[in-house]
């Protein structure tokens, strides 16, 4: 199917302007009355004049605020998935370290609860010590996402699922437990990237009623499922679908650069934009390390604009981002 508009919202650049109200000249007569009247008509001119002055000067200041907007090529988003009580915390501070030398925002996916372990992201877990620490040193650059609750395959809906499938209140109670443990671990943003990237209409519904701004599938999942084709919004909630998997989840290894990005080139060309997701787990060696490094590498030399799935919703939810024939118009 054809691909839907990426977004029904567009920027609107407002342009002021000021008027300036000129007196005319009069004709002499009476020496006498034309001074008097001269004097008054050019002290109203002067006044007039300098008011309409600083009404430009208002209106020029109010222009630039409200047109303070860029277009960038594309946009890139970076998931790395699986933040959990069993995450080998020296693998995840190496991955975390590539992003702080590149300067590139990435979004989280946390899974609160090991239930092989019975194990909690609670505020004395080392990964929570962690995920704070990072906040407070880097915190303009991590952002954290609901990843599920414990990662579980409960069901096999599209293969396979944690939510999918399941009763709603059995939904909600994933999705509440798991949230309000992991706020009292770190900030949570109101954003969920279900575990296996597959979902329901019922987990919309939830996170609807719970006040979540955009969740974040799999982009053929979400073609075929919801009849829906790359980023949109439905039912106050963005869907915005992973587009480019670092790993191949059938050989579990990650996949060659060369084709990594090819396919962030033909997602930029239908897209505008890559949603990546990687899985911090597959990089322990040097050699898969620099392959997620050629990938951010790739994207900074693009012109696109880095955000975090938050970012991207708040965004969206006050008209800051559209789409033009030229790439992306956000206004910051």
């Amino acid at each position: 199917m054809d691909s839907p508009s990426p977004t029904r919202r567009r920027i609107l650049a407002t342009l002021g302007g000021g008027t300036v109200l000129l007196a005319g000249c009069m004709d002499s007569a009476d020496t006498d009355s034309v001074d008097e009247n001269t004097t008054n008509t050019e002290t109203n001119e002067t006044d007039n004049i300098a008011a309409n002055e600083t009404d430009d000067t208002d209106a020029d200041e109010t222009d630039d605020t409200e047109t303070d907007d860029t277009v960038y090529e594309s946009l890139v988003l970076f998931r790395s998935d699986d933040i959990a009580p069993w995450t080998d915390l020296e693998v995840l501070r190496a991955v975390n370290n590539l992003f702080i030398k590149h300067d590139v925002p990435v979004t989280q996916a946390v899974v609160p609860h090991d239930k092989h372990e019975n194990e909690s992201l609670d505020t004395e877990h080392d990964v929570c010590h962690y995920l704070t620490e990072l906040n407070e040193e880097h915190g303009e650059l991590f952002e954290n996402s609901l990843h599920g609750f414990d990662h579980g395959r409960e069901t096999d809906f599209y293969g396979v699922s944690e939510f999918g499938g399941l009763p709603y209140e059995e939904q909600k109670q994933r999705l509440t437990d798991g949230y309000e443990s992991l706020d009292d671990c770190i900030e949570m943003a109101k954003t969920f990237a279900p575990p296996f990237n597959t979902y329901d209409q019922k987990t919309v519904d939830v996170l609807v009623e719970e006040e979540f701004k955009l969740v974040s599938g799999g982009v053929e999942f979400q073609d075929e499922y919801f009849e829906e084709r790359g980023f949109w919004e439905g039912e106050n909630i963005v869907h915005l679908p992973v587009t480019l998997s670092m790993e191949d989840q059938d050989t579990e290894e990650v996949r060659d650069v060369t084709a990594l990005k090819k396919e962030y080139d033909r997602n930029k060309a239908e897209f505008g934009m890559n949603n990546i997701m990687f899985h911090n787990q597959f990089y322990a060696d040097d050699e898969e390390k620099q392959k997620l490094e050629e990938i951010i590498q790739y994207a900074t030399e693009d012109e696109s604009r880095f955000l975090t799935l938050g970012e991207f919703a708040n965004k969206v939810e006050h008209d800051a981002i559209s789409q033009t024939e030229d790439g992306w118009r956000i206004k910051d």
